[in-house]
């Protein structure tokens, strides 16, 4: 699942359809991780939220969020009830990320005794994670309950960290993020 919800307020404009050329190829940054889960996973991955048209088009399908307004956790649970299973999910807004951390993850949530695993840079990455379908229930408890923060639901569950190169994940929220980058 690629959330592409955000409303870009520090970009200025939709950043999901900022020229990038990066290292998983494609028009726009968005392209990098449609193309990333692609690579791992076939013809399956959903953009979640409510993002421009040109945007959800790039996926296989498209989920609108259960919870708009609600920022990522809101994503999550809104792709969770729709697998039905484990999901990846990659922030639309991280073109960094390529196929080989997307396989760092779904190595790591191979072993089912861990509740979500986050990738960590070491700064744990909510928006680079494996999220377990057996913790949706204790996920939408949480949502109930106002606590929308993905970091924090991750502290309130059995949560796996994984290393990624901090390089990978970079966020591009404002225009000058994406100096020096491979789509710059």
């Amino acid at each position: 699942a690629v959330l592409v919800g955000g409303a870009s307020r520090r970009f200025g404009r939709d950043k999901l359809r900022e020229p990038w050329a990066g290292s998983e190829g494609g028009e726009w940054i968005v392209d990098q991780p449609f193309r990333a889960l692609r690579r791992a996973f076939g013809p399956r991955v959903w953009a979640v939220g409510d993002g421009d048209a040109s945007v959800v088009r790039r996926a296989d399908r498209h989920l609108l969020d259960a919870y708009p307004g609600a920022g990522p956790m809101g994503g999550v649970i809104t792709a969770l009830r729709a697998a039905r299973t484990d999901i990846i999910v990659r922030s639309g807004d991280l073109p960094w990320i390529t196929a080989a951390e997307v396989a760092l993850l779904t190595a790591a949530a191979a072993d089912h005794r861990h509740g979500p695993v986050l990738g960590a840079t070491p700064v744990p990455q909510p928006c680079i994670a494996v999220y377990r379908f057996l913790d949706l229930a204790r996920l939408v408890r949480l949502m109930a309950e106002g606590r929308t923060s993905l970091r924090e639901a991750a502290g309130a569950l059995s949560t796996r960290y994984v290393p990624l190169p901090e390089e990978a994940a970079r966020s591009a929220n404002r225009p000058e993020d994406l100096a020096g980058g491979a789509g710059a």
